[in-house]
């Protein structure tokens, strides 16, 4: 069995409750008839307001542990818990940003914010305010109406 690279994650903040936690989390894959073990007895706590990054050399895990966090992968062994409850399946209370940009390209990007909105059956109103709202959070208002061939990469 090829061993995982090591990642170390400590994060521990006194007095807060952990709002993500990942207790022993394991991922072995099976490829060509032999055992990969991708992540092994990872445990980890992730508070509100934490700015974390998971670093590391290519093919250490990083990308499966994040799949397992959002519920893409179920881990070999071990639990994922987001606010005390176990999380096994994507929700849409956890968000994830793609390496990739994944815009619809036949919509301008007011409505790339509001097609999940619109899948969720959201009023047009309602769907439009919040969409209108995340554009200038970000500071993307001015650009609502153009299609995301038109944007920078960063921008997307």
């Amino acid at each position: 069995m090829i061993q995982p690279a090591r990642m170390p994650l400590f994060l521990k903040q006194e007095g807060t409750e952990s709002n993500i936690i990942l207790k022993n989390i394991s991922l072995t894959y099976n490829q060509s008839g032999k055992d990969i073990r991708a992540l092994e007895n990872v445990n980890l706590q992730l508070y509100s307001n934490d700015f974390v990054c998971v670093l590391g050399p290519s093919g250490c895990g990083k990308s499966s542990l994040l799949n397992i966090i959002a519920g893409y992968l179920t881990p070999s062994e071990g639990t994922v818990f987001i606010d005390g409850s176990p999380h096994t399946n994507p929700d849409p209370q956890v968000g994830v940003v793609f390496q990739q940009p994944n815009l619809l390209p036949w919509l301008n990007i007011e409505k790339n914010v509001e097609f999940g909105l619109k899948m969720k059956g959201m009023t047009k109103g309602r769907r439009v305010e919040i969409a209108s709202h995340y554009l200038e959070l970000v500071g993307l208002k001015d650009y609502a109406k153009l299609y995301p061939h038109q944007l920078s990469g960063g921008m997307k």
